[in-house]
Formats: C-alpha cells, structure tokens, sequence
C-alpha cells in the first residue's frame, strides 16, 4: 500500500477468499472503506472471479484496477508475476482453463490420498458438487469439505485429524513464453510480485537483478517495490532499480 504525492491511498496487492484470502470481498471493501483507500486492485491466484461478483460493493465507490496473480515457471524456478488492466481475450480464457484443470486434478489427489491414508470412502457426487460450488481448491477448502461430510467439526480439527501431513498447494505455472503471450495478447501491464521472495532460492540480490532484465526482455514490464515482506531498504533498491532500467513499479 502506498500514499501518493496527491495523498490518494493505493494498494494494487490483495487477496480474497476467491482465491487464498481471508477476507469476503465485503470484508475487504469495508477494510479498504475504513482505511480511506482511493484506488484498489484485487489480485486474486490466477482467478478473476471476485470481478463478477462486484454488485453489493461498488457503492463505496472506490477505484478499481482489474488484477491478478499469476503463476509464471522461468527457467525451472516459480515466479509470481501481477497482471493489470487486462481484456478477456480467448488466451486469458484459455489460461484460466488451464489453471482450473490443475487446481481440480490437485483437489482429486488430495481426496484419493485422505481415502488411502484413513481408509475412507468419500461419495464421487458430493466430490464433484463441491468442485463445482468452489473457484478455488486447497487444503483450507478441502478441510471445509470433510466439515461438510461430518468428519469434523471445525477447519482446525479437519487440519490436524486428517490434512495436516498432505502437501500444500503449488499451484499450475505456466511457461513464461506462454505467459508474456497472454500478458500481450491481452493488453495487460505486468509486474514482478515481491521480488525479496525469491531470494530464498536464487543465490544473491545481483543474480535476482539479472532474473528481472532477462524477464523484461521477454515483456515484463515492472517491479512490484512497495509489499509487506521487505524492509524500507529493499524498497528502496528495488525503486532505484525499476528507474534505472526504465521500468513501471508498484506497490
């Protein structure tokens, strides 16, 4: 979130629980209403279903910039890349498609091993009618799931009864070829997503550095420099950088 010189507040970065937020988009709409926010962007995981559901919120009248997270695979390594101000063109659509493919076939293998595991026995139909009525699968929705089926009483006793030792969610990440076609056959505006993340798997800042001119290269337009995750230095590294390579920023 950042304040601008016309004292606007903007936060482009957010998260709901169409996607792996904690927050309604009412929730959230009354957070940004109480914090005075001018200009949002919900940025959902490779998801834009909080657009179409935008009716009960639009009276705050808070400014809307369409957004998304996505997942982008670059040289073997996972990156988060935002994308902004984007048309539903057929690649978008294909995308989504994609992406929703992975996150059910994920879902299904969640299932399968709790069946193995516990020797349970879940009814395909109420499987598939909870695929359906969900845009988003993880293990949050797949404790929400055996509430459902009365094999817990509570998100927290399905975590630690049942899902606790199965894997967390990585996500479907598409080919950054792939993507950079999709960023522009859609007309998008694309930024690197908390670029201090990487450090974790990348061996020094220069390396991270060389990872972000070689992506813009390919149509990476930005730097996302104002998150949560780095410190007011950082900020300030990745600002001057994002300057000197002539490049967007955001936060």
């Amino acid at each position: 979130m950042k304040n601008t010189k016309d004292n606007l507040i903007i936060d482009l970065h957010m998260h709901t629980n169409f996607s792996d937020g904690g927050c309604t988009l009412q929730q959230l709409f009354d957070n940004l209403h109480k914090q005075k926010v001018s200009v949002a962007s919900i940025t959902d995981h490779n998801s834009i279903e909080a657009y179409k559901n935008l009716d009960g919120v639009q009276t705050y009248g808070i400014g809307l910039v369409k957004g998304m997270e996505c997942n982008v695979d670059f040289m073997g390594k996972h990156y988060h890349i935002l994308m902004y101000d984007f048309d539903d063109c057929p690649a978008l659509k294909k995308y989504l498609k994609v992406v929703r493919k992975d996150d059910i076939k994920f879902f299904k293998k969640l299932i399968s091993t709790l069946e193995k595991l516990y020797r349970l026995k879940f009814d395909k139909k109420a499987v598939e009618d909870f695929i359906n009525k969900n845009t988003y699968l993880d293990k949050v929705r797949l404790n929400n799931f055996l509430m459902e089926q009365g094999l817990a009483t509570s998100p927290r006793q399905a975590f630690f009864k049942f899902t606790k030792p199965l894997p967390d969610k990585l996500g479907y990440f598409y080919p950054a070829k792939k993507f950079f076609s999709l960023v522009k056959k859609s007309g998008a505006i694309s930024i690197l997503a908390h670029p201090n993340k990487y450090l974790a798997f990348l061996d020094n800042e220069q390396e991270l550095k060389s990872i972000i001119l070689q992506l813009k290269k390919m149509g990476l337009d930005g730097v996302e420099v104002f998150n949560n995750r780095q410190t007011n230095e950082y900020e300030k590294i990745y600002l001057d950088f994002a300057k000197e390579n002539n490049m967007e920023w955001s936060g």
